[in-house]
């Protein structure tokens, strides 16, 4: 019996603050300019998506560009590596470290190839978006 009178007691009071709860209903025209606002806000930043979008496409062009060159140059100097390395074999004899190093050559090479194009193709990302966003802002 006394828990039926603390759920009544209970219940009143839930009832007795809804009854006092009175809200504030805006206008229309106060709702119609924060929406009008809110809309607005989502435009800027489609808009500023989309111009870094294409500025993210524009910058990936510029880094295969530059990668390829920069490859395309390592390349063309590997006969000079294989010239030099064959010049170091005579001056290392005895040293299985550095014969080992020299006989491998080749895979070494293409390796910090690959590092040193990967290196400034990601420079070249960076500065490009850099030089982009400067462009867009003038």
């Amino acid at each position: 019996m006394n828990d039926d009178r603390l759920n009544k007691d209970a219940d009143d009071d839930i009832r007795g603050l809804f009854m006092d709860f009175k809200p504030d209903l805006s206008s229309d025209f106060m709702f119609m300019n924060r929406l009008e606002h809110a809309l607005d806000s989502v435009e800027i930043v489609k808009k500023h998506n989309e111009a870094l979008h294409a500025r993210s496409r524009k910058a990936m062009v510029i880094v295969g560009i530059t990668g390829f060159v920069v490859g395309v140059i390592f390349s063309l100097l590997m006969p000079l590596v294989g010239e030099f390395m064959a010049q170091l074999k005579s001056s290392f004899t005895g040293n299985m470290f550095a014969e080992t190093l020299i006989a491998n050559y080749r895979g070494i090479t293409w390796v910090l190839i690959c590092g040193a194009s990967i290196l400034i193709s990601l420079n070249a990302y960076d500065l490009s978006m850099t030089v982009l966003k400067a462009r867009s802002n003038e």
